[in-house]
């Protein structure tokens, strides 16, 4: 049927946090493409069509080998079944209701499972709308949900997930037991993925209960001259850009007057007279950022900024770099010297670590599948010694902090994600 926008995807938040239980990246796009094809305003599923000049560029990986590929991927849809978590229900659906592959047709015919008319069509309420060509360019099925998951708050600039709860809808409980795995497996690799083809991307910071990661803060930013979606309009618009949004949010505009600024004003004068702002609140002269920064827009205020200020501020700037260039070289050390402690852990690995290491590989369905052989540790496989190395290895975050204090002399400490700030020097090393 037809639509004002092509590349409106809306779906019920519900649908957005289901566990997809193993979707395939191809299975995935498959399921984007016919959604974004639904007028979301009509009462009934009917059956849709995806030419195969299509699922090869938009689906697949624009390889000749998706001809062939079209039929195995959408026979293997039909016995797939996602679980919509509906507390304390969990209602498992399947997909599609049919689909038919024709090899004289230059398309195929899908129709969608009844059952997802509640998730899909006529939505007033609790739904989530976002342009489909910022999710087909990413690069694995985690990325594309966390990008819906995190799109579906973007408007509230946060999210925060108890870890396993966050596991638990990715599907990934059983794959990614130790945190330092999945942050480096699921969460790094998103974050990067977002942050190169979205209209959004995230920072993270984790919730200790003791010892233990018992929750993860997202914070969701806008990112500068990416294509976003105004569901109510079906029109598209460029999202705000990263700098000035975000600044203007810590002055304490809200969203409809951050959008109503920059679309009124030159961006160049809002970021001055924002910085201009935030000197003055931080002098301590101004209580009231908001009021003041929208008094100066308003009089289209010629902002003069002492030349100290703006002096201090670009050395400001230079050191921040300056540290940033310093912590990522101290991490590039530490991963050429912690791989090679891995590997004199497993070379070394006593009689109990092996066993601990193998239980730990049977209790893991996608490591005994890689690492076992008639249900014994295979040491010849190609991924051995990497994952006994890491099974050894002490975790990474107060591993990296001991490394930098012992060989560097610096104190670190992680802000948020996978970034540190040096907070301290020792006089001399020991």
């Amino acid at each position: 049927m037809s639509k004002s926008n092509p590349n409106l995807v809306v779906k019920s938040n519900k649908l957005i946090n289901a566990r997809l239980n193993n979707l395939t990246l191809s299975q995935f796009r498959f399921f984007e493409v016919l959604v974004a094809q639904l007028d979301k305003d009509q009462p009934d599923f009917v059956k849709q069509r995806v030419y195969l000049r299509d699922f090869v560029e938009n689906i697949g990986t624009k390889n000749k080998n998706e001809y062939q590929r079209a039929r195995e991927i959408t026979k293997s849809l039909m016995k797939h079944v996602i679980e919509i978590f509906e507390d304390p229900k969990i209602r498992q659906v399947n997909l599609f209701h049919e689909i038919v592959y024709d090899k004289d047709l230059p398309y195929i015919e899908a129709i969608f499972h009844p059952r997802l008319v509640p998730y899909l069509l006529q939505l007033k309420e609790k739904f989530t709308s976002y342009d489909i060509r910022n999710v087909l360019p990413l690069s694995s099925v985690y990325a594309m949900q966390m990008y819906q998951l995190l799109k579906q708050y973007s408007n509230l600039g946060g999210r925060t997930f108890k870890l396993e709860e966050l596991k638990k809808v990715l599907g990934v409980e059983d794959l990614y037991e130790r945190y330092y795995d999945f942050k480096r497996r699921i969460l790094l690799p998103s974050q990067k993925d977002l942050d190169k083809h979205c209209d959004i991307t995230f920072t993270f910071k984790e919730i200790r209960k003791g010892r233990k990661i018992d929750s993860i803060k997202f914070k969701i930013f806008p990112r500068e001259n990416r294509l976003s979606i105004d569901a109510g309009s079906d029109r598209h618009i460029v999202a705000e850009p990263t700098t000035v949004f975000n600044l203007l949010r810590t002055l304490g505009l809200k969203e409809n007057q951050i959008i109503d600024t920059l679309k009124e004003h030159d961006e160049q004068k809002v970021l001055e007279i924002a910085k201009y702002t935030h000197h003055k609140l931080n002098t301590g002269e101004i209580k009231n950022p908001a009021a003041y920064f929208l008094k100066l827009i308003k009089e289209d205020a010629e902002v003069t900024v002492k030349a100290n200020f703006k002096k201090k501020e670009k050395q400001q700037e230079a050191d921040s770099e300056e540290i940033k260039r310093k912590i990522e070289s101290f991490k590039e050390e530490f991963e050429i010297a912690r791989t090679d402690t891995g590997k004199k852990l497993a070379d070394n690995a006593s009689v109990n670590e092996l066993k601990k290491f193998e239980a730990y590989v049977s209790g893991n369905p996608y490591l005994r599948k890689k690492l076992m052989l008639d249900g014994k540790i295979n040491p010849e496989s190609d991924e051995y010694i990497f994952w006994l190395s890491n099974f050894l290895l002490p975790e990474f975050e107060p591993a990296f902090v001991a490394w930098v204090a012992e060989q560097k002399g610096y104190q670190v400490r992680r802000e948020q994600g996978d970034e540190y700030k040096i907070v301290g020097q020792q006089k001399k090393l020991f």
